[in-house]
């Protein structure tokens, strides 16, 4: 277990980039639906189960009922459902209780749909609440989730959180969990973590401060038969300071023309790094100091960067494989920042968590990183580096 903790610690310093991402100031949403801090989008239903159940069957030709089919009989078929428009499920919440609707289009009645599940009915559509045997929402709600049915979506399920609003809302209940959180005993001996319950809370409270900022969180999924593709995009309250850091950056960009091709895809515009980076310090800086990153330090190492980023990384069980390009701001020399700074930090950092894992749990481990072997590729120097993170 302690390996694999390892093994994330050092991925979250690997792919912090790709994380702080550009959050999006001003993208078009609805503001004005009434007590709705979730909504689920599903297009194309019948396509989706029609995939799985192919998906299904090449894996395991002789496999029993596939999950579409079991789905298709659970909801008495799908020819009466109208695909030309969205399903929508929207779930209010509140401190004592959750309330949701799923609203489903149709081309045809399907009676016995509506008597399994209770369902209200409009004039081409059913309602189901939930949980089972609440009321039927009012007027008002069923307009909007016909109107949300209407609406075009790109993506096969589009997912639509009010975080600040939803946060608020569980506000009571998170405070609870953090107190008792912070009240629990430290643990004592070889298998002390490296942060006391105190800490834990500290580390909570602050990623909770920063959730508040964001209005809203959007993601949406794509899947073929290759491919889940998603897309994440965040709205950040205006003023608050979240807004102004992930913002789009006016400087040339680079790697357009870089496809990467692996099981996750990621890539980034320029932004400010550093000031980003700043920001993230004040949540999760004692965290990291914890297994031995100096945050501060990775804070100025973050100004040479300009953000904009490309890369991916695949997985199976024998192997992690991963490819990231990073672009330096303008004015810097790359081959000497690699030489004289990012080298020595990386190495330097290697032996701080190395250290500190040892202290924890009382074992001797492999340095996590070692020099190798420079190389020369298409006429540019590239320098030897042996990442040893445990892997399983």
């Amino acid at each position: 277990m302690k390996k694999k903790i390892l093994l994330l610690l050092v991925l979250s310093l690997l792919f912090l980039y790709p994380i702080t991402g550009p959050v999006q100031k001003g993208w078009a949403l609805n503001t004005s639906r009434p007590s709705l801090d979730l909504i689920i989008k599903i297009k194309g239903l019948d396509q989706t189960l029609a995939l799985m159940d192919q998906l299904f069957k090449s894996r395991d030709p002789g496999a029993g009922a596939s999950p579409g089919s079991i789905l298709r009989g659970l909801i008495h078929g799908t020819d009466w459902i109208d695909f030309s428009r969205l399903i929508v499920i929207g779930i209010d919440t509140s401190e004592h209780d959750s309330t949701g609707q799923i609203f489903v289009p149709f081309i045809k009645p399907n009676e016995n749909f509506r008597q399994a599940y209770h369902a209200s009915s409009g004039p081409d559509f059913y309602i189901l609440s939930l949980p089972t045997g609440k009321r039927s929402p009012g007027d008002s709600m069923k307009k909007v989730l016909a109107d949300i049915s209407k609406s075009k979506s790109k993506s096969t399920i589009s997912v639509e959180i009010a975080l600040s609003r939803l946060l608020t809302k569980s506000n009571s209940k998170i405070q609870e969990s953090l107190s008792k959180m912070a009240d629990r005993p430290e643990a004592e001996g070889s298998e002390k973590p490296p942060l006391t319950p105190h800490d834990l809370r500290k580390l909570f409270t602050g990623m909770l401060n920063q959730g508040s900022q964001i209005e809203t969180l959007l993601v949406n999924m794509d899947l073929n038969r290759n491919n889940l593709v998603y897309e994440i995009n965040a709205k950040a309250h205006t003023g608050s300071r979240l807004s102004t850091l992930f913002t789009k950056g006016d400087g040339e960009t680079f790697l357009n023309a870089y496809k990467p091709q692996f099981q996750m895809n990621f890539r980034s515009r320029p932004f400010d790094f550093e000031k980003t980076f700043s920001f993230l310090e004040d949540t999760f800086g004692k965290f990291y100091e914890a297994i031995g990153v100096n945050f501060k330090h990775l804070v100025q190492i973050s100004s040479s960067f300009s953000g904009e980023m490309a890369g991916g990384m695949s997985l199976d069980p024998k192997r992690m494989a991963f490819e990231i390009m990073y672009v330096l701001k303008p004015g810097i020399s790359g081959q000497d920042f690699i030489e004289s700074v990012y080298l020595p930090w990386m190495l330097d950092l290697g032996k701080n968590i190395t250290t500190a894992m040892e202290k924890q749990t009382g074992q001797k481990m492999d340095p996590l990183f070692i020099r190798t072997r420079d190389s020369m590729i298409y006429g540019f120097k590239v320098a030897g580096i042996k990442t040893q993170t445990p892997f399983l």
